[in-house]
């Protein structure tokens, strides 16, 4: 069986799946995969062009579902209206939704090219929108 992480940027997800691979497990971060496969630079620039990004994610979520991992930490826009939730739901892995509050999120990303881009207002907006389509799918919510 395979776990999935799942929650919106800064919730935790590459971080939990940074000490499940020192634990020995198994690990794929889809976007450290997006950044090693088409580069820092691109995967900054890409951001602006949603329906890029979220191709060049499909692929590199379809490849750790392929591979041996038995924990994937997905990016913030992985939720039951991405394009890849169905082939993801099919896999029968285990959705972890990691639950965290706006203020601590805002603390952990404030320099991160979409929040800088966004400002608060409008990532305040995007959290809100996301917030029940992660609860939606996810098969366990842990609070981080």
């Amino acid at each position: 069986m395979k776990i999935g992480l799942i929650g919106f940027s800064g919730s935790g997800k590459s971080s939990l799946a940074e000490i499940a691979k020192r634990s020995g497990f198994r690990t794929v971060d889809t976007d450290m995969s997006l950044i090693e496969r088409y580069g820092v630079g691109e995967f900054s620039s890409i951001i602006d062009r949603e329906k890029d990004f979220r191709s060049m994610e499909s692929e590199v979520i379809k490849d750790a579902l392929n591979s041996d991992a038995q924990i994937i930490a997905f990016g913030g826009g992985f939720h039951r209206s991405h394009k890849s939730f169905e082939n993801v739901a099919s896999s029968s892995m285990k959705l972890i939704y990691l639950r965290t509050d706006f203020d601590d999120i805002v603390e952990r990303v404030k320099d991160r090219p979409l929040f800088l881009k966004l400002g608060i207002e409008k990532y305040r907006v995007l959290f809100e929108e996301r917030m029940p389509l992660y609860a939606g799918c996810a098969d366990f919510t842990v609070d981080s």
